[in-house]
């Protein structure tokens, strides 16, 4: 447990709470629906409890306000609310998803606080990278249930019981289940890559940062190479992160005033040392487990056409050139057609063609944005999320470059999908900056104190 940030200090009993913590930050960061509670899940009910928890903390600090960097990113998500408003009324629809998009950020903010307090609970404190620690571990929790899940058929049986998140369904129609698509308990799609590669990109900040221990390094590595192959079944979109994580390593590199060459060793030891031992395993899951050799293509299937038919290409990415399906009026292009989702299912007026569960049958993030509230919604999400990533990096300087690849994260995965991963930026701005300075400063003297 001593990977987290000086756990002598805090008694044994708190940190008997440290699984308990990690399955909290779970129900967070994949939030899921309960089969026998269709409607409430569990980011809404943390959101609920954090309500009380800001409401007690706020008569704690004697009814302290808001932080003026808070205010920018409510005034933002309200400037995003707004133009899906205009759009909605503009265009006459009832599809209301990015109008109250305000509150849904809100909820997020709620129930963030309620993961980091109990985190602080936990261990006295919190630092950007104690909340960094917990989400990989979260990450490589789901990669070892949705295994279970997969392998094991009377846990799969409970699971999809009890849990609505195999109701969930992918392009074919099917369930996830009737897919052969792996999933862990809300961690599902490109939802899941999403905020996979989000913490790779973290895992690689952090192994960086400490790379002279090699202990923690090879710790965090292998939480690297677990999600990212694991994680990769679940949803390729995961690539996402492994790419942006080996970018922001290289450029971490080239910014460090140390001894490079001695950097370069360490890595290519790791790195080395991680495959030897991977590398045999996975070998030996393909050739003798039917579920892993499938899955193992289907996450690297556009690298096995290459070298099998000499063409890169896959599936999904087949399915979205379909999708790229640009707006045909002026009209729509700057105040969009009010519309996200399928509007069938929202709108008892509409008589247009149904293609899919997307408006046009186009799932790709901007396009979808276009569609809903055009180039000016667009580009004010886009400023919502810079100046969110921008609030991160100024209270934490030093973990700025990392804000910046996750923000790059988002508006990558944006070509394929329309996820959101405010809900990473959330869990950060629960802490602040003096507090994560003190922490830092007293893992460094315990660390200068363990060498």
């Amino acid at each position: 447990m001593d990977l987290f940030l000086n756990n002598s200090s805090t008694s044994n009993l708190r940190l008997l709470l440290c699984p308990l913590g990690i399955v909290l930050g779970s129900f967070y960061f994949f939030p899921f629906e309960f089969s026998f509670a269709i409607g409430a899940n569990t980011k809404m009910i943390m959101a609920g409890c954090g309500l009380l928890l800001v409401c007690f903390q706020m008569a704690k600090r004697h009814g302290a306000g808001m932080r003026k960097d808070m205010l920018q990113v409510f005034l933002w998500a309200g400037v995003v609310s707004v133009c899906g408003l205009i759009s909605v009324f503009c265009n006459g629809t009832s599809d209301f998803a990015y109008v109250t998009y305000i509150i849904s950020m809100a909820v997020w903010l709620s129930a963030a606080n309620v993961c980091v307090s109990f985190i602080r609970y936990i261990h006295g404190y919190v630092s950007v990278s104690l909340v960094c620690y917990y989400l990989a571990a979260i990450c490589v929790l789901q990669c070892i249930l949705a295994l279970i899940i997969d392998n094991y058929e009377p846990f799969r049986n409970i699971v999809n019981t009890y849990i609505a998140t195999v109701a969930s369904t992918v392009s074919s129609g099917n369930s996830l289940t009737e897919a052969g698509r792996l999933y862990g308990i809300g961690a599902a799609l490109d939802i899941a890559g999403s905020r996979f590669s989000a913490v790779l990109v973290m895992l690689s900040v952090l192994a960086f940062k400490y790379l002279n221990d090699k202990r923690k390094a090879t710790i965090l590595l292998i939480g690297f190479f677990i999600i990212l192959v694991v994680g990769s079944f679940i949803s390729r979109t995961t690539m996402v992160g492994a790419v942006l994580g080996g970018l922001s390593l290289l450029l971490l590199f080239i910014r460090s005033s140390e001894n490079r060459l001695r950097t370069v060793r360490y890595i290519f030891f790791y790195t080395i040392a991680i495959l030897i031992c991977v590398i045999p395993v996975i070998t030996y899951l393909y050739n003798t487990n039917q579920n892993f050799h499938d899955g193992f293509r289907f996450a690297f299937e556009g690298f096995f056409n290459y070298f099998e038919y000499g063409v890169w290409r896959t599936n999904s990415t087949d399915t979205l050139k379909a999708m790229y399906v640009f707006p045909d009026t002026i009209k729509t292009w700057i105040l969009g057609d009010g519309y996200f989702a399928d509007p069938i299912r929202s709108d008892p007026y509409y008589i247009g063609e149904s293609l899919s569960a997307f408006y046009k049958g186009v799932d790709v993030g901007y396009l979808r944005f276009i569609y809903y509230f055009g180039v000016i919604g667009l580009s004010a999400f886009v400023i919502y999320f810079c100046k969110v990533a921008g609030i991160c990096k100024n209270r934490f300087p030093a973990y700025g470059l990392m804000f910046q690849f996750i923000l790059a994260v988002n508006l990558i995965v944006w070509l394929k999908v329309s996820t959101d991963i405010f809900l990473v930026f959330a869990l950060f701005l629960c802490i602040g900056e003096e507090e994560n300075d003190e922490c830092e400063k007293r893992y460094l003297m315990n660390d200068s104190q363990e060498q």
